[in-house]
């Protein structure tokens, strides 16, 4: 009967766990608006579902900056653009910096969006740089 419930409790466990980002683009509440709307799409949409680049037309870019707590340590700048192909497809680009001169975390990303009919797909590849003053430098792709 434990070895029951311990079996129960770890599987409760395994479905209940959740992952953490390695870094949020903005805001997730502002930047996810447009990701699955085709009327509403924005420079940020993309950063939510990389499939939205599939409708893109034209050139678009933003610019968000984030302040914190009015703590400069905690700034973060982050800036899009997304090149429409055709309008069946898209490729966006995201530079994200935040932080300050003691310890920082950047990003730069490009996304490809691409429609199969009634589907559409999208692939995003990320360089992560975090840099601690005195430890040096970790990247991740």
């Amino acid at each position: 009967m434990k070895k029951l419930l311990y079996l129960f409790n770890c599987l409760i466990s395994v479905f209940c766990a959740s992952s953490q980002s390695l870094q949020y683009a903005g805001s997730p509440v502002f930047t996810g608006n447009g990701a699955y709307s085709k009327n509403f799409r924005d420079a940020f949409s993309f950063l939510a579902n990389n499939a939205s680049l599939a409708g893109s037309s034209g050139i678009t870019a933003g610019v968000y900056c984030e302040n914190k707590f009015g703590l400069k340590e905690l700034n973060n700048y982050v800036f899009t653009g997304i090149f429409g192909i055709n309008g069946n497809s898209g490729i966006g680009m995201i530079v994200s910096y935040g932080g300050s001169k003691e310890y920082n975390r950047s990003q730069f990303g490009l996304a490809y969006g691409g429609s199969l009919g009634r589907i559409n797909i999208g692939v995003r590849f990320n360089y992560n740089m975090i840099r601690i003053e005195g430890f040096g430098r970790s990247v991740a792709l």
